[in-house]
């Protein structure tokens, strides 16, 4: 189980099981390297990414360790989807990035909106769903 929180807590990974019929939680470890504030972090291969404040990063799921961050987005909310992340900053940039642990390989990135919006946008059959306050925008991403 792995947990977050936008305070100083940051993280922590716990190892859930039965002891008898009586469950329990073994914590693995902390972390200061992962505080989410808008959306959950993403696991994937191993790597934990999200945004540790203001800072998408990248973790090491096994040690909790910080494998690289980047900045630019803000806070902001990612999705893995085909290897890669969607990443969309609360000031309205999206991203696409290689869901790599070597470092932060972006392949593109535009301004979508420009406005604040903390709403996490939602993928559905090739189709990425990402709004504010006011708009909506369905952009086509099969090929």
């Amino acid at each position: 189980l792995f947990i977050s929180t936008r305070n100083s807590t940051g993280s922590a990974k716990f190892q859930l099981s039965l002891d008898g019929n009586t469950p329990k939680a073994e914590l693995i470890w902390e972390s200061r390297n992962m505080k989410n504030y808008i959306s959950t972090s993403v696991l994937l291969d191993g790597h934990v990414y999200g945004f540790n404040a203001t800072r998408l990063t990248c973790m090491d799921f096994e040690t909790g360790d910080a494998l690289w961050r980047a900045s630019g987005f803000n806070k902001g909310s990612l999705i893995a989807a085909d290897g890669r992340l969607i990443i969309f900053g609360e000031r309205g940039s999206l991203a696409l990035a290689e869901a790599t642990p070597d470092e932060y390989r972006e392949i593109s990135k535009f301004q979508l909106f420009d406005s604040i919006t903390w709403i996490v946008p939602a993928l559905a059959d090739g189709r990425l769903y990402v709004r504010n306050e006011a708009e909506l925008v369905c952009l086509d991403l099969r090929e």
